[in-house]
């Protein structure tokens, strides 16, 4: 395995964090308490569950959130450890999903420091696009091209044919609890019609 992870083509500053969350060397709630600091033992993304690597990079609904935001067959299971977990993803993933799996879960580590230390929020989706774009800045700098099935609609928004209406809905989770959803629909010239 760990031939495969320092091979990986990514920022070594990824590798590393990735090295120290396979030890169980990052400094999650629960290192930290067997350390004898007190500290708060949940999740700061979802505060029902104490915070170990697996449950925050991967199963926590933030971490999982931000793994359904690629097109790559990123699996979940509960029960497992986040070693077993990371050496199956070696497994079945290859070229550009690994280094996408490194980036972004170094990029979860990040959103939740920010949101651990200065109460800065992230969405999954921005963490999974703050990934590609990372991702693609560095191998551009380093002269290698990414290709992924990751793709993500567009932010501009475009006018339906002549005679249509277009729907567009949003809709987001809040801490688990509170779902919000908007939908706005407009005709072709791009006028609003109705919203709720």
């Amino acid at each position: 395995m760990w031939r495969k992870v320092w091979s990986v083509h990514v920022p070594p500053k990824c590798l590393n964090f990735v090295w120290r969350a396979l030890n169980v060397a990052i400094p999650c709630v629960t290192l930290l308490k067997r350390r004898n600091l007190h500290v708060e033992g949940l999740c700061p993304f979802c505060h029902s569950s104490e915070e170990d690597e697996f449950h925050v990079l991967v199963y926590c609904d933030f971490a999982r959130a931000c793994w359904l935001s690629f097109a790559v067959g990123f699996r979940f299971s509960q029960c497992m450890r986040f070693r077993h977990w990371f050496t199956s993803m070696l497994n079945v993933l290859r070229g550009s999903d690994v280094q996408i799996l490194v980036v972004t879960l170094w990029l979860i580590w990040e959103a939740r420091n920010a949101l651990f230390w200065n109460d800065k929020r992230m969405t999954p989706l921005q963490v999974a696009r703050r990934a590609l774009n990372f991702l693609n800045s560095w191998l551009q700098a380093n002269s290698t091209p990414v290709t992924s099935a990751v793709s993500f609609p567009p932010e501009k928004w475009s006018k339906p044919p002549h005679s249509l209406l277009k729907l567009n809905v949003n809709g987001a989770l809040f801490d688990g609890l509170f779902v919000d959803l908007g939908i706005v629909v407009r005709d072709s010239l791009g006028s609003f019609v109705n919203a709720m």
